[in-house]
């Protein structure tokens, strides 16, 4: 299945379409997508598909957008850096 049969099958429009309103920022050393600026804060986890995936930004962008006065925030909480190591478990 292609990238736009997978979005017309989900009701999305394909990523060529998408426009996103929010800004990547970094928050405590944490690499974040943004959108909103309200006093309620929502944080969000992304899917399998990752955290730079235009509709993934999208869906952030329209939650800001239908929850009032809200800020959501995504965190890119899966990513290290290459030469970070993971500690071994004892």
């Amino acid at each position: 299945m292609s990238d736009h049969q997978a979005c017309a099958a989900a009701g999305l429009p394909p990523p060529e379409l998408v426009t996103v309103r929010g800004e990547e920022v970094t928050i405590a050393g944490v690499e974040c997508y943004v959108a909103g600026s309200g006093s309620l804060c929502v944080v969000v986890g992304y899917d399998v598909f990752g955290f730079k995936v235009k509709n993934t930004r999208h869906n952030v962008d329209e939650l800001a957008r239908i929850i009032p006065d809200s800020t959501v925030v995504m965190p890119a909480r899966y990513r290290r850096p290459a030469n970070r190591r993971l500690p071994r478990a004892k």
